[in-house]
């Protein structure tokens, strides 16, 4: 097919117009602007060439050709640098023409003239200085200096030029004009672009000579090229701030010291210096003239930063001044008057020492018994000296203005000699002559504390320790010596602190006996201590001799069993030392041995079913232990914790803790079932289970009981049967039957009792669950000591 010739216009969607020109705004464009190229006939076998005519360089980019597509449009992309190069301060235009390549022939396009409009001024105001108010920029705030910014604008890229200057005037009318950008050297970067913002100082050197209520203008230009020549760059709006330069503050002078000395002198008061260093504020930056009453002394500035001015006078007469700063600006107010006044030196001294509240004269290396004096002496008037006893402080005392005359009370003397001087707090530093004196008291001492040692444990008084060693403690007069006692042995002498009066004395190798001590002052009149009393004891090793069942008191022999689950412990100790009882590895707590005889002991309660092994430690000196006292707690009924009962009637009861013993059968009213004390054999003694028949010598019956388990079951029991005034020549037949808890048989054991001196031990052996024994019996037989198992 054959092509037009020439071929259509080509067109660009972000501009604006019709025909062969249009009108592109710059902002519509920042990402590149579009050209698209269609005419009639298009085919993949053509080669479009797209050529861009505008500012030479970066504003006339080569372009890549594209082929033909058969949908008759191809969209070619110019970049954003090419737009960029093509922006001026006014309108600026390019073109925009193709040619397509078909085989040998080329078909040239009509050409697009673009105009690109300059970047508004919106989008060029991007400079500032952050501190100003609106515009108003108050440079009397920016002792640290301004900080000028700069945004980001469209087109921007790492490396454009930029050019920036601050163009004032001094107080003077003078130009005072500042360059923040030069080229070459400024241009954009990427960290700029990434924060959005670049900022830099604008020194407060430049900005304090800018004359008040001048203008600052900020100027700037900017490329969107490359190009370093300012002449192509675009030229930013003008930034116009209206200068602050003067505050108009009253002096003051705010305080004086003395010179070379640097110490302050307050209002009023006085000085030996004849040279002082004024301190006051200003407005900053600003002089102020100083006067002595009308006589000029000088010109001091105000720091730029703080409105701190010092200046220091020297030359000055003996005689009252008034020290005043007049400002140099503003309307020139002048501070409040500031008096000081300029005193002879006068070399300090102590003339005078009386006693506390007696006012009695001590003269010089006397003694006192007050624990307080006045001093007195001269001084420079209105001067003050300080007082030292030796080369400690006793605080300071002011001269009268007027006399010169100090005075000081100096209270809590130490029973001690003291030395006092009068140093001077002005001048050199002079000092008086001393004056000495001695103070001296009679404190009583007292023994407050015994410790045992090394132990450190306090003895209270009347007590006792194993320790052979002691530290005694108390108080007496400060630095003073006290003797210690023992009885009437001396045991050597203690120092009392000199600060805080207390004294300490180790005391060694007592014997084991009682002991009395006593401090007795080595000063004043002597007194003694109220005498602070103990015993020492030999440290002897813990025993465990006894162990008895509570509440019977049965001895439990080593070894032994017991029925019982409280023990009475009991054994010996070193004399009112505690020891700590242990069932094993368990603590059973502490108990105390009697401090004449040595004798401890313990109730343990709440014993448990089965072996116990028992020792008592010593809680004093090296903890050393007992032997081992073992014993067992067996599961047992001795009817000891039941109070005697007796049953006539088939169908009752008998209740221990226990059992459950009731009467199932009986021949003649007169037979009975009883708990009762009976007879002592073996096992069978105190109360026992016992049936009686009303027997006579031609009767043969028998009577029957039931022995339960309260509450419970065993596996196997064991009891002990003694023959109880058996009458019957052949012995008393007895029968048993171990029942379950369904009152099924178990087991059945049969004795013959021969006689009233039988003993024997019943073991059921291992059955289920044994609830009852049926006891059928035909003479008098007691049972005693069930153990269940």
């Amino acid at each position: 097919m054959a092509l037009e010739n020439p071929l259509p216009l080509p067109q660009m969607p972000q501009a604006i117009g019709s025909g062969a020109t249009a009108t592109l705004a710059p902002l519509n464009a920042q990402t590149g602007g579009r050209v698209i190229v269609a005419y009639t006939g298009m085919s993949d076998k053509h080669s479009i060439q797209l050529t861009m005519t505008g500012t030479p360089g970066a504003g006339s980019p080569t372009i890549a050709p594209k082929p033909g597509v058969a949908s008759g449009s191809v969209e070619f992309l110019i970049p954003p640098e090419a737009i960029a190069a093509n922006i001026g301060n006014t309108a600026k235009t390019f073109t925009l023409q193709y040619e397509v390549t078909q085989g040998t022939n080329k078909f040239p396009s009509l050409a697009l003239t673009v105009t690109v409009t300059p970047l508004p001024a919106a989008e060029l105001d991007k400079l500032s200085i952050v501190q100003a108010q609106g515009n108003e920029l108050d440079v009397t705030q920016l002792a640290a200096g301004g900080t000028f910014r700069a945004g980001v604008w469209a087109f921007m890229k790492n490396g454009q030029p930029v050019w920036a200057e601050l163009k004032g005037k001094t107080s003077q009318g003078a130009e005072h004009n500042r360059v923040l950008w030069r080229v070459p050297g400024a241009s954009v970067n990427q960290t700029w672009i990434n924060a959005g913002k670049y900022e830099q100082v604008i020194p407060y050197s430049y900005l304090k000579d800018l004359g008040h209520d001048t203008d600052l203008e900020l100027h700037y230009k900017l490329a969107l090229t490359l190009s370093q020549v300012e002449a192509d760059a675009i030229v930013g709006p003008v930034k116009i701030y209206k200068v602050k330069a003067l505050e108009d503050v009253k002096p003051a002078i705010t305080k004086v010291n003395g010179s070379p000395s640097g110490v302050e002198v307050p209002p009023d008061e006085t000085s030996v210096e004849t040279g002082v260093i004024l301190t006051g504020t200003a407005a900053k930056g600003q002089e102020v003239e100083v006067f002595d009453d009308t006589t000029p002394k000088g010109q001091p500035t105000a720091d730029t930063s703080t409105g701190i001015w010092t200046h220091t006078i020297t030359g000055l007469s003996v005689a009252t001044h008034s020290f005043t700063a007049k400002a140099k600006y503003g309307s020139e107010q002048t501070s409040t008057a500031r008096p000081h006044t300029i005193v002879a030196v006068v070399v300090p001294t102590l003339n005078s020492i009386k006693g506390s509240p007696s006012g009695v004269e001590i003269p010089d290396n006397g003694f006192i018994v007050e624990t307080a004096v006045t001093l007195s002496g001269v001084a420079s008037k209105g001067q003050k000296v300080e007082i030292f006893d030796g080369a400690v402080s006793k605080g300071p005392a002011t001269a009268d203005p007027t006399t010169g005359v100090w005075t000081l009370l100096v209270s809590a003397l130490a029973v001690a000699g003291h030395s006092f001087t009068a140093k001077a707090l002005y001048g050199s530093g002079a000092v008086s002559a001393a004056r000495t004196l001695t103070v001296t008291a009679a404190t009583a001492p007292t023994l407050t504390s015994v410790k045992g040692s090394p132990s450190g444990v306090e003895i209270p008084d009347g007590g006792v320790t194993v320790e052979t060693a002691v530290t005694l403690s108390g108080v007496a007069a400060k630095g003073q010596k006290v003797e210690i006692f023992d009885g009437a042995v001396p045991k050597g002498p203690a120092t009392a602190d000199p600060t805080t009066g207390v004294w300490t004395l180790l005391v060694s190798a007592l014997t084991v006996a009682a002991h009395s001590f006593t401090a007795k002052a080595l000063y004043g009149s002597g007194s003694v201590s109220a005498a602070r009393t103990l015993t020492v004891t030999a440290a002897t090793a813990p025993t465990l001799t006894s162990v008895k069942g509570s509440p019977s008191g049965v001895e439990i022999p080593q070894g032994g069993n017991t029925g019982e689950t409280a023990v009475t412990l009991s054994g010996v100790a070193a004399k009112g030392q505690k020891v700590e009882i242990f069932d094993g590895a368990a603590s059973k707590g502490p108990a105390t041995a009697n401090p004449t005889t040595g004798v401890w002991t313990l109730l343990v309660r709440d014993l448990a079913v089965g072996a116990h092994n028992f020792t008592a430690k010593a809680l004093y000196s090296s903890g050393q232990e007992s032997s081992t006292r073992t014993f067992r707690v067996r599961d047992i009924e001795n009817f000891e914790s039941t109070p005697p009962q007796t049953v006539s009637e088939i169908g009752q009861s008998i209740l221990t803790g226990k059992l459950k013993i009731t009467f199932l059968s009986k021949v003649k009213s007169a037979d009975i079932l009883e708990v009762s004390r009976t007879w002592d054999n073996g096992p069978v003694r105190g109360l026992s289970l016992y049936g009686y028949l009303a027997l006579t010598a031609s009767d043969s019956y028998s009577i029957s009981y039931s022995i339960e388990l309260r509450d419970r079951t065993a596996s196997r029991v064991l009891f002990w049967i003694a023959g109880a005034n058996i009458t019957n020549p052949a012995g008393a037949n007895l029968n048993m039957v171990f029942l379950n808890n369904a009152g099924s048989p178990l087991h059945t054991i049969n004795r013959v009792v021969p006689s009233s001196t039988h003993l024997e031990q019943i073991d059921s052996g291992v059955l289920n669950n044994i609830k009852s024994i049926k006891v059928t019996v035909n003479d008098q037989v007691s049972f005693d000591e069930f153990e269940f198992l």
